[in-house]
């Protein structure tokens, strides 16, 4: 596919994907298929929105402390027992 129509599809896209993900979640149902409809192939489509996922996630909490909000300390300690739990069933499947 011409590289300016692939720019052209995947980019407003993928800013509506990083505008829902930024309200609620689930950009990536947005981008995963703008990357393959853009005309990669599923491994990269699939590794790309996972990028653009961690360095979104790594941008936003980097700037939720940088804002001087605490930082749910709490919330994490008391889950990791659940994913200790999720570990051990999913290795156990």
């Amino acid at each position: 596919m011409n590289s300016l129509l692939s720019f052209l599809i995947i980019c407003p896209l993928n800013f509506l994907a990083g505008l829902v993900d930024s309200i609620g979640g689930g950009g990536g149902l947005i981008s995963l298929p703008a990357f393959m409809l853009a005309g990669l192939s599923p491994h990269a489509a699939v590794a790309t929105n996972k990028l653009a996922s961690t360095t979104g996630t790594s941008v936003s909490t980097a700037r939720y402390c940088k804002n001087g909000w605490p930082f749910p300390v709490s919330y994490a300690h008391s889950s990791v027992p659940f994913w200790e739990r999720g570990s051990s069933c999913s290795q156990a499947m």
